[in-house]
């Protein structure tokens, strides 16, 4: 399976041998209504001696949050306040590696200074790459965010991808932790609204270009 796009509304996928694949868990995880999701889900999988691939998980909520990605992606290790963060890129395109994720860590460390703490004890930004990809959704320790493959210049364009990864990254206190009551613990088995996403979503988009300015990576006149 390759991602063939994704947006904070839809992920659609194709058969391509050359190219990973990545599911949000919500999407891979079903509860059925007549069943309710259990507290302390033990040892989905563990990796062993043997190198084999596991995922555990300490109960349904955080399973559900998980994105499950396989394939051969381009991997750089970051680490913001000690904490260990992986910056992960699949698909082409005109970016600078190197630069985009460095970049990224001086976002990561300006956000963790505004709020003081950091909640996680690992963050992926997963990133993917091509034709018409767009958009992004927050995870408690991670993020799914896609990019156009000709999206990283001229420059102005560069600095509104590093808002994105901004924003993304905000969502893992503002809404993740800071949230309505809406959204979270949710009912899976129903629709959950809430009233809110102006003040959880508005602070979350306030911050997003000050954060890439306070950086140092755009100009008074860009942001």
């Amino acid at each position: 399976l390759h991602l063939h796009a994704v947006t904070a509304r839809r992920t659609r996928h194709r058969a391509q041998e050359d190219a990973g694949a990545i599911q949000h868990g919500v999407t891979v995880v079903n509860v059925g209504r007549a069943h309710r999701p259990l507290e302390g889900i033990d040892a989905i999988a563990h990796r062993d001696r043997t190198n084999a691939v596991g995922l555990d998980a300490p109960d349904f909520d955080t399973l559900v949050d998980s994105p499950i990605y396989c394939g051969n992606p381009t991997l750089k290790a970051l680490k913001v306040r000690n904490v260990p963060h992986l910056f992960l890129v699949e698909g082409r395109g005109n970016y600078d590696l190197d630069k985009w994720a460095a970049d990224t860590q001086k976002i990561a460390e300006t956000a963790a200074d505004l709020w003081g703490s950091i909640p996680f004890d690992r963050y992926v930004f997963f990133n993917f790459v091509g034709p018409s990809f767009g958009g992004g959704l927050e995870h408690s320790g991670s993020a799914v965010m896609g990019y156009d493959t000709f999206g990283f210049a001229p420059r102005d364009k560069y600095v509104q991808q590093l808002g994105l990864i901004s924003h993304e990254y905000f969502h893992a206190w503002n809404i993740k932790r800071l949230r309505p009551k809406g959204l979270g613990p949710f009912v899976y088995q129903e629709e959950n609204y809430t009233h809110c996403l102006w003040i959880a979503e508005g602070h979350t988009a306030y911050y997003d270009n000050l954060l890439v300015r306070r950086s140092g990576l755009c100009s008074d006149d860009e942001y």
